[in-house]
């Protein structure tokens, strides 16, 4: 999310959480960034999957 905000981030960690169904089993997180990731927007990206 190089363009969103980090309340963009957790928003979308929580739908993919949803459509995923991660605490089923259904999937799991892959994280990485790229250059230019803003260090807010990683921040709320690992405090989101941490968070469930």
């Amino acid at each position: 999310m190089t363009h969103g905000t980090p309340q963009d981030v957790r928003e979308l960690v929580g739908l993919e959480n949803e459509i995923f169904k991660l605490k089923e089993g259904g999937a799991w997180y892959y994280v990485e960034c790229d250059t230019g990731f803003p260090f807010e927007n990683l921040r709320a990206l690992v405090e989101s999957v941490f968070s469930f």
